[in-house]
């Protein structure tokens, strides 16, 4: 890379070389110009250009100009492409701007040397000829020659002299290169440099100073803006011509006027050369800077060349390679910009989102009322509708929408090509349609489809040569569908319904006919071309393959002929009378033919066929009737019908072609077509079969009968289908795998989709059956038709009054049911046959599972034990009667006694598997005991809940104002989440499926998109909060905690905070569970208290009511609650004091009785509720005194920051509220307090703790307290185990005790006091060695080495203790790091452990490098 950076400089130095030899700078090696393209001051740039256009003949002459003009236009190139290196760019620019004010003011200056040439050389001038550019009418055959421009000899000094256009050679050379900004920035330079010269020669012609600088400063302006706006990014296709210059200006005179108009005249030329003679890619770039050119300069200059642009922008489209959907696109936008740039765009262009062409389907070819052309050159009409019959579809394109534009979209198109008529008959019906080749046939039928469809009246359907088209035309249609024959169209290549070419005999001429015709597969796609100054969208129709092309083009011929009155009115002896029913056969006959295209545009064109009129008022049957016969109607159908009635013909055209029938024709049809239509369904259900027949390709059989079902949605009188059809949909899609090919989705679910939205009521009412919507196969189907973005018109219908109705009573009439019965007895035991009536089986559960088996397993073994007592008794039987001769017998007793033990004992074991089988059978008859009262919530009804959720979950998914405009379903979702069986389903989860575990997440999500709709109902966040009063684990409710401190703080209005205010308030007083209040406090009331303002939340009666709730119910709340409440007090005493004034006494009093009664849960709030009370208000001095004592005395670690706080707050108003000698009471009181803490760490750090934060407060007492801080020092921060926080604390109790001390400082200390000190924050550096930055180790450890260092300066010997240091040095080093748990694998000490060891030795030796180094 750097290799490559190192040539490009080297070879554009070669270039500034030749350069400056080319140009004969002179010694100074400075040109006369200026190069950089830029100057600090604006009248000497102006003044230094002119000054250079007097001597810009001075130049030395070379003696082959045509070898220095190759050799400046190549330097010209290798500037170009230096501008395009990074590292060059700008030197590069600065010489290019250079030589083109230097070329354009060789030009400008030497005018009258440049001569207007012709063709052969002759002196022309085009501009002052009487006819200009126009030209004869001679559309059918050759046009004149154009008028050149752009073609000048050299005269004079510029004779045998570098040729100065040679720049403009190269410059549109780099726009189709890869120069295409720097070639961008050099045109919009000229230009500006143009304009300013030609203000500042006016300036100097007509001495009118004020004038000449308002219109140098417009200039200015004009230039500033288009500086930065001509280029963006990189590359050729990112040129930006969207200027905003006005087309109706010109800023160029052709008569003279204009100083250097003649560089933009040959520069316009080269352009278009340039589009005839490059190839396409390398069009873009030149048809952007041709664009840029014509906006700059204005449509009065471009005007003159009307004629010559608008024939390149024609052979530009023409051109274009037609297998290349890129270079169409780009050659149709350069034209269609050309067209917008001369005559704009019409008006009723304005607010269409897409201009269509009037050959397509969605053309509007109805011609609104007459108006005038715009005004457009004879030349330039000659020249556009010359091609209007032109073999390039695209071109046929340009010209149709170059008429639309010069005609105001086709109003005044007769206007302006009446005088062409005899031309236009001589072009389109100079032959006979037989003898013209395919492409030459498709054009001519196209040109005169348009000519048909926008000016009727141009050649009337009544004319001889017009009716004799349309016969052979339509003839040619039958012979090639098979309708009719003719032996003398024998050799004519004739084109088939579905664009294929067949002979006369229908038959088609390649044999076997391909998958996709061939010419078809490179076909561009339908295009849309947008631009600013276009002043619409146009769409520019898809490529069509010729033989589609000529079927699509005859059917919009013929809807254009069927839109006239003589076609339905013509007699049938008539010939037009004769053409009719061959015309409306061919437009049904094309519903069933294979091209898309084809297809639309016969439905187009039936629809103003078929159009309804009014019938005769007169007459006895005056509704509205169609102008066809319905004889003629008929005939066309039935053989479309026919073919429906065996499946073995069926065809995916033909359907989607009766489709388009039923669309038009719907009350032809009767419900027998239906029928039908399912018979043929019920074939599909055979794959075995339907596939042996091997009448559609291998996977198309399902698409086939996905097509039959689609006939559904438009067939009249279907809605008693549901049924039949979603049960065809669900046997269908069971045997799609049959068929061998591979859906990723069914094929069936769209149509049906179609057609059950167009028949919501029995779809509804079809799946909203319990037996249905409990069904996977059918409640999946359903709600996979909800799901689609075509079935609004379903989801719409479903979210009505009815269907809320019926949804309710299918889906939660069983819960609700329960809850009301509940109403009626509330006193319900909760038992098995309980739980069992909410749907939850005990016996469901994994624990009760295992034992139902080691039930089942215990009767097993017991069968198995009487099984063996049974053969033991049957073994002592037979002995007994074998010695049954003699029962007197010892031998018979013997026997018998055995018997008689063995019969027992089967008899025991008998028993024990008839009480085992019974005991089983009562737990079975235990775990599905229901209550006889009320029907159950059984696993169906579970289901049925469900669903619904699933529903109103789709509904308000869907619609986020469902619930809110839905008050039943919001009550009914309420109720189902204050239900007991709710709330007993989420404690028994283990005892639930698991399908039936998302109940109440579903309810709460419901509840809280009601919430988001209807913010003013604030009871809702009330009943969210009930999901935190039960134990869960297995779901995350995170989301409602969230979402409730969201609302409160940012959602509700200050009406609605006051409500939730006044609802929790009613809470409090009420019998609700302690639970409940707790956290719609904690939920509801803090956030809004603490982020928001208070006032807006507690009115007066709040206030009032709040207090009195506090003495009247305050020893009633437990202490969790009681919490809460003084956090609120808190809040209210900071930021509303001056509002509950008047109940002072009253907060008072409830606060005191909660310290009385000494519970450690709410004591220490209490404490910091009293002390925000003193902060505020004036307090008795006992109770200042006594709260001050018992905090003093606190050490409770739990509550250490709320004791802190408290603290906080009230130290130092003790002496705004006490006077002085209770103030003298509390300090001494501290001191005496001093005296007993030593005896606890904790109580004597946070005594200490208190004596620094407030150590103004206690300075007076300081000769007391500081001989008891050297000792406190030693002991919070000295010990080898002390937490961090205390040694900090001994470092600033040092700290505060140096500060106290006599004299201010540590000279006022004792050697003994000294010594000590410095052998303690010694101690204190080396247990805090180990330490990382802004951590507390890091801060005790500089604090101590500070406060060392301060001592040691100001006394001149200190004694360090070497025992002392040494021994905490050595302990120190000995200690090893926490000891890691040992594994198996690893007994030994790692390398990290070992590493850890070696840093831990290293800090404590760099501790003690800086203890010796202080």
């Amino acid at each position: 890379e750097n290799t490559k950076k190192e040539q490009s400089k080297a070879a554009f130095a070669v270039i500034k070389g030749a350069l400056a030899s080319v140009l004969d700078v002179n010694d100074s090696g400075v040109l006369p110009i200026d190069c950089s393209g830029t100057c600090s001051n604006e009248e000497e740039k102006i003044e230094s250009l002119l000054e250079a256009s007097e001597d810009a003949d001075s130049g030395n002459a070379s003696v082959d100009s045509d070898v220095n003009t190759a050799a400046f236009r190549r330097i010209c190139d290798g500037l170009f492409a230096a501008a395009a290196h990074d590292g060059l760019r700008d030197e590069a620019m600065g010489l290019l701007k250079g030589v083109a004010a230097h070329v354009f003011l060789v030009v400008s200056s030497n005018e009258k040397d440049i001569i207007r040439i012709d063709s052969d050389g002759s002196t022309t001038d085009p501009f002052q000829s009487p006819d200009g550019y126009e030209s004869s009418d001679h559309i059918d055959g050759k046009i004149k020659p154009l008028k050149p421009f752009g073609c000048f000899r050299l005269s004079g000094p510029l004779n045998g002299d570098i040729n100065p256009f040679a720049f403009n050679q190269s410059l549109v050379d780099a726009l189709s290169g890869c120069s295409t900004l720097a070639a961008t920035e050099v045109i919009h330079f000229v230009i500006d440099m143009f304009r300013r010269i030609n203000t500042k020669i006016k300036e100097r012609n007509s001495g009118d100073n004020n004038n000449c600088k308002a219109a140098d400063n417009e200039v200015e302006d004009e230039a500033d803006n288009n500086k930065d706006g001509s280029v963006e990014g990189e590359g050729v296709e990112k040129m930006n011509v969207e200027e905003t210059s006005t087309y109706s200006d010109s800023v160029v005179d052709l008569n003279g006027n204009s100083y250097g108009q003649i560089l933009f005249e040959h520069l316009l030329s080269e352009f278009c050369l340039a589009c005839f003679s490059k190839e396409w890619i390398a069009r873009t770039g030149v048809m952007d800077g041709l664009i840029l050119l014509m906006r700059k300069l204005g449509l009065g200059w471009c005007k003159h060349f009307e004629v010559a642009l608008l024939h390149t922008a024609i052979f530009v489209v023409k051109d274009a390679p037609s297998h290349i959907a890129n270079a169409c696109k780009d050659a149709m936008f350069f034209f269609v910009r050309v067209t917008s740039f001369f005559y704009g765009s019409p008006a009723s262009w304005e607010g269409s989102p897409n201009i269509h062409d009037i050959l397509s389907p969605d053309g509007d070819s109805q011609i609104s009322s007459p108006a005038e052309p715009v005004s457009v050159s004879i030349a330039s009409l000659t020249l556009v509708v010359a091609e209007i019959a032109s073999t390039n579809a695209l071109v046929r394109f340009a010209v149709r929408h170059f008429l639309r534009v010069v005609s105001n979209d086709c109003t005044s198109l007769d206007k302006l090509l009446s005088g062409h008529v005899t031309s236009l008959k001589r072009l389109l019906f100079a032959k006979l349609l037989r003898t013209l080749s395919l492409p030459d046939l498709v054009a001519v039928v196209d040109a005169v489809a348009f000519i048909n469809e926008a000016v009727p009246n141009l050649i009337p359907i009544s004319d001889a040569n017009m009716m004799s088209f349309l016969g052979e035309l339509i003839k040619m249609i039958c012979i090639a569908d098979g309708e009719i024959s003719d032996k003398n169209f024998g050799s004519v290549v004739l084109i088939d319904k579905n664009g294929w070419a067949v002979d006369s005999d229908g038959e088609p001429i390649a044999g076997n006919k391909p998958l996709v015709q061939p010419s078809s597969i490179f076909q561009r796609h339908t295009v849309t071309l947008e631009d600013d100054n276009i002043g619409a969208r146009i769409v520019v129709p898809e490529g069509l393959n010729l033989g589609v092309q000529l079927r699509v083009s005859t059917l919009f011929l013929f809807r254009a002929v069927v839109r006239l009155d003589e076609f339905f009115e013509a007699g049938v002896q008539t010939q037009m009378g004769n053409l009719r029913p061959h015309i409306v056969a061919l437009l049904f006959r094309s519903l069933i033919s294979e091209p898309p295209p084809a297809v639309l545009t016969s439905t187009s064109a039936l629809k103003q066929a078929l159009k309804l009129v009014e019938g005769v008022e007169d007459a006895e049957d005056a509704s509205p009737r169609h102008r066809l016969s319905k004889e003629l109607i008929q005939a066309c159908i039935r053989p479309i019908l026919v073919n429906l009635r065996d499946h073995k013909q069926l065809s995916i055209p033909l359907l989607n072609g009766l489709t388009n029938l039923l669309t038009l024709l719907s009350s032809w049809f009767n419900k027998s077509l239906g029928d039908k239509l399912l018979d043929h369904l019920q074939r599909f259900l055979e794959p075995e079969k339907i596939v042996a027949l091997k009448l559609w390709r291998a996977g198309e059989e399902p698409l086939v009968a996905a097509a039959v079902m689609n006939l559904f949605s438009v067939l009249p009188q279907a809605s008693n289908f549901v049924e039949a059809l979603v049960k065809t949909t669900i046997r269908l899609e069971s045997v799609l795998s049959a068929y061998g090919a591979n859906y990723v989705c069914s094929p069936f679910r769209e149509p049906l989709s179609r057609y059950l939205n167009r028949h919501c009521a029995g779809t509804v009412g079809f799946f909203l059956e319990e037996h249905r919507l409990s069904n996977p196969m059918y409640n999946d189907l359903f709600f996979d038709i909800l799901h689609r973005d075509d079935s609004r018109s379903l989801r719409h219908y479903l979210g009505g009054k009815e269907c809320t109705v019926m949804l309710l009573n299918v889906c939660f009439e069983r819960p609700l049911a329960i809850i009301r019965s509940e109403k009626q007895s509330p006193t319900t035991k909760a038992g098995s046959a309980h739980l069992n009536t909410y749907g939850i089986n005990q016996w469901y559960s994994p624990t009760a599972q295992r034992k139902l088996e080691i039930a089942r397993q215990s009767i097993e073994m017991k069968k198995k034990i009487l099984s063996a007592k049974q053969q033991e008794e049957a073994k002592s039987k037979k002995a007994l009667q074998s010695k049954a001769g003699d029962k007197k017998s010892s031998d018979y007793q013997a026997a018998l006694k055995v018997h008689q033990g063995v019969r027992d004992a089967y008899e025991r074991a008998q028993k024990e598997v008839e009480d085992a089988k019974s005991s089983y059978e009562r737990q079975i008859s235990t775990a599905f005991q229901q209550d006889s009262k009320q029907r159950p919530m059984t696993t169906s009804a579970l289901e049925l809940q469900t669903q619904g959720f699933r529903l109103v979950e789709v509904l308000t998914k869907l619609d986020p104002q469902y619930l809110s405009q839905h008050n039943d379903v919001v009550r009914a979702m309420r109720w189902l989440w204050r239900s007991r069986g709710r709330h007993y389903r989420l404690l028994h989860e283990e005892e639930m499926p698991p399908r039936y575990h998302n109940e109440s997440l579903l309810l709460s999500r419901f509840l809280v998109s009601y919430s988001q709709a209807c913010p003013e109902d604030t009871d809702v966040l009330f009943d969210l909060i009930r999901i935190f009063l039960q134990p869960f684990a297995s779901i995350d409710f995170s989301f409602i905690k969230q979402f409730l401190v969201e609302t409160m703080i940012n959602v509700l209005t200050s009406d609605q905070k006051s409500q939730v205010m006044q609802r929790f308030l009613t809470l409090l007083s009420g019998d609700g569970s302690e639970e409940t209040k707790i956290l719609s406090c904690q939920m509801l009331i803090m956030p809004t208290l603490k982020q928001g303002n208070p006032k807006v939340v507690f009115g007066d009666a709040s206030v009032r009511l709040f207090v009195k709730l506090l003495l009247n119910d305050g020893d009633v709340f437990g202490s969790k609650l009681t919490c809460e409440l003084l956090n609120m007090v808190i809040i209210l005493l900071d930021q509303m004091h001056e509002e509950v004034g008047e109940y002072r006494k009253d907060i008072l009093k409830y606060i005191w009785g909660i310290l009385k009664a000494d519970n450690s849960n709410t004591k220490y709030i209490g404490y910091l509720a009293v002390s925000k009370f003193v902060a505020v208000f004036e307090t008795p001095p006992k109770v200042i005194l006594q709260v001050y004592r018992s905090l003093l005395r606190s050490h409770s670690s739990v509550e250490r920051q709320n004791v802190r706080e408290a603290m906080n707050l009230l130290l130092p108003n003790l002496h705004v509220r006490l006077e002085d000698p209770d103030l003298e009471l509390a300090l001494k009181y501290t001191v005496k307090v001093m005296h007993e803490v030593e005896d606890s760490l904790p109580r004597m750090a946070h005594f200490w703790d208190v004596i620094i934060r407030h150590a103004q407060l206690f300075e007076r007492f300081k000769v007391e307290i500081v001989p008891y801080m050297k000792h406190a020092v030693s002991l919070l921060g000295s010990h080898l185990h002390s937490h961090p926080e205390c040694r900090e604390l001994s470092v600033r109790l040092a700290q505060l005790m140096i500060e106290w001390s006599d004299g201010g400082g540590a000279k006022s200390f004792s050697q003994k006091v000294a010594d000590a000190l410095v052998n303690i924050f010694v101690r204190i550096a080396l247990l805090n060695a180990e330490s990382k930055p802004n951590y507390v180790h890091h801060r005790v450890r500089a604090q101590a080495l500070s406060l060392l260092q301060g001592i040691i300066a100001c006394r001149k010997t200190c004694n360090i203790d070497p025992t002392h240091f040494l021994g905490t040095t050595l302990v120190l080093l000995s200690t090893k790091p926490p000891v890691k748990i040992e594994t198996k694998d690893n007994k030994d000490s790692s390398p990290d452990d070992d590493a850890e060891g070696e840093k831990r030795k290293q800090a404590i030796l760099r501790a003690c490098v800086q203890i010796c180094s202080i």
